[in-house]
């Protein structure tokens, strides 16, 4: 039960994580990139709890695989799409002459 400790620490972040995710679409108006990190957060979050239930607790969770996996890649392409549309929309506007920050 040594990784106890590593376990809580992990989950910390990844709640930090999806609390930062979450903050962005209180913010200003709701943008596809804002939407795409949050679901892609949340999902990340999911497919780590379950991937975390299924090895370390003795509850058995039926498809766990599954559900860990899909969670997982559709949670790394609304991160990936967030990251590539908050580059894009940057570009745009810096070429409109507009003042860019890609923590909006």
């Amino acid at each position: 039960w040594y990784f106890i400790p590593v376990l809580i620490a992990y989950m910390a972040l990844i709640s930090v994580m999806v609390g930062r995710a979450l903050t962005r679409l209180q913010t200003g108006e709701w943008t596809w990139t804002k939407l795409c990190c949050s679901v892609g957060a949340v999902l990340f979050a999911v497919s780590d709890t379950t991937l975390i239930i299924d090895k370390y607790h003795p509850l058995t969770l039926p498809h766990a695989p599954t559900v860990v996996m899909g969670t997982y890649y559709v949670a790394q392409l609304g991160i990936a799409v967030s990251a590539v549309n908050t580059y894009v929309e940057a570009i745009i506007a810096m070429r409109q002459g507009r003042k860019v920050s890609l923590y909006d």
